[in-house]
C-alpha cells in the first residue's frame, strides 16, 4: 500500500495506476501536488476512486466570532482568496458558546406556526468581489434550529456565534 503523509508530496504516478491502495492525509490548508495529473486509485474498501493531482486547496476560516442580532443582519467576510462565489465553497456554522463541540449547520426554512405568524429564516451568500463576500439573513433570523428532540428554536435576538468556511478547489 502506498501511503503519501500530504497531496503534496505525491510524485509516484505508479502508485496510482489502479493496482495499489492510496491513502492521502492533506494537513495543509493550501497544498498543490507536483505532477498535473488525474489518476484512478483502489481505495481500501476496494472502489475505485478518482484523485486529482495538481489541484490546490485554499481554504479561509473567520474563526468563531459573536453576534446577537440575527434579523436582517449582514455579515461581511474577507476571504482574499481571489475567486468568484461560483468556483467557492461557503461553509456557515452555528455555535452557542464558540466551540465546535456545540455547532451545527441549518437549511434555511419557513416556519409556519399554526397561526397567522409565519417566520422566514435563513442567509444568502452574495459575492462582493472576488474577495469577499456578504452573508445577509432573513428578517426574522438567521435559522430554525431543530433541537435534539424535534423542537424548534428560531435564531434571532439570540447571542450566537457564527464561524463561516470558504474553500477553493482548482486545477
Amino acid at each position: 500500500m502506498a501511503t503519501y503523509e500530504a497531496i503534496s508530496d505525491l510524485t509516484a504516478a505508479s502508485a496510482l495506476d489502479g493496482t495499489e491502495t492510496f491513502e492521502a492525509v492533506q494537513s495543509s490548508a493550501s497544498v498543490k501536488a507536483t505532477t498535473d495529473q488525474i489518476a484512478t486509485y483502489v481505495a481500501n474498501n476496494g472502489t475505485a476512486q478518482t484523485v486529482i493531482v495538481g489541484a490546490v486547496i485554499s481554504k479561509y476560516d473567520t474563526g468563531w466570532v459573536s453576534n446577537s442580532d440575527w434579523t436582517n443582519a449582514e455579515l461581511t467576510v474577507t476571504h482574499n482568496l481571489g475567486h468568484n462565489l461560483a468556483e467557492l465553497i461557503v461553509k456557515f456554522f452555528l455555535s452557542t458558546d464558540d466551540t465546535d463541540a456545540n455547532s451545527f449547520e441549518t437549511l434555511a426554512d419557513t416556519l409556519d406556526l399554526g397561526t397567522a405568524t409565519v417566520w422566514e429564516n435563513g442567509i444568502t451568500v452574495y459575492q462582493t468581489d472576488t474577495n469577499t463576500l456578504k452573508i445577509q439573513t432573513a428578517d426574522d433570523g438567521a435559522y430554525t434550529q431543530i433541537n435534539d428532540d424535534g423542537s424548534r428554536n428560531v435564531i434571532d435576538a439570540d447571542s450566537y456565534y457564527y464561524r463561516v468556511v470558504v474553500y477553493y478547489i482548482g486545477v
